[in-house]
């Protein structure tokens, strides 16, 4: 068996995206259609923001998959888009059973509170383009922009936990 590379722009490992993901595959919004000239070099998953994507990318998309099974939905589900809106994660779909919809929420949830940038727990807010930022992120974003950011805390109060056992401890013991 041949090992695929973790390289989001080739095309070898969209094609291994897609075949397991089905419902990554870019179609076209209003006739379900997939994308004309589709050459795998780029899926939905390259519209998650590079820190998230990083942090918890692949967990969402296995626990999403699984969902889908559990409701015979795999080959339904259609993904209209996937975007950054108010600092969180926004995950647009066709109708959607209750669980697969609880997997969704639980990772916009969980994104306010990862840097959109390299996927460490944030302590920092953005007040302009509002995203959330880890210290290393800030200070390089700070330089040219001192006064844009809050502590993360000022925004969402103190960090609930979304469930999750490990994302939980994490960002429990971060000093949120």
């Amino acid at each position: 068996m041949k090992k695929i590379i973790f390289n989001e722009k080739s095309p070898e490992f969209n094609k291994f995206m897609i075949e397991r993901f089905p419902f990554l595959m870019p179609r076209n919004v209003w006739t379900g259609k997939i994308v004309e000239d589709y050459d795998y070099s780029w899926t939905l998953f390259n519209e998650i923001p590079r820190g998230w994507r990083k942090a918890f990318g692949m967990d969402f998309m296995e626990e999403l998959r699984e969902a889908c099974i559990e409701a015979d939905f795999l080959d339904e589900l259609m993904i209209l888009q996937i975007k950054e809106k108010f600092g969180t994660l926004r995950f647009y779909t066709n109708p959607i059973p209750r669980n697969i919809d609880h997997i969704i929420q639980k990772y916009e949830d969980l994104s306010a509170w990862i840097c959109i940038e390299c996927g460490a727990p944030a302590k920092w807010i953005s007040k302009d383009w509002i995203c959330p930022w880890c210290d290393d992120c800030c200070k390089e974003s700070r330089n040219t922009r001192p006064s844009a950011f809050d502590t993360i805390d000022t925004w969402y109060g103190e960090y609930e936990p979304i469930g999750d056992s490990k994302w939980d401890m994490i960002l429990k013991t971060s000093n949120h």
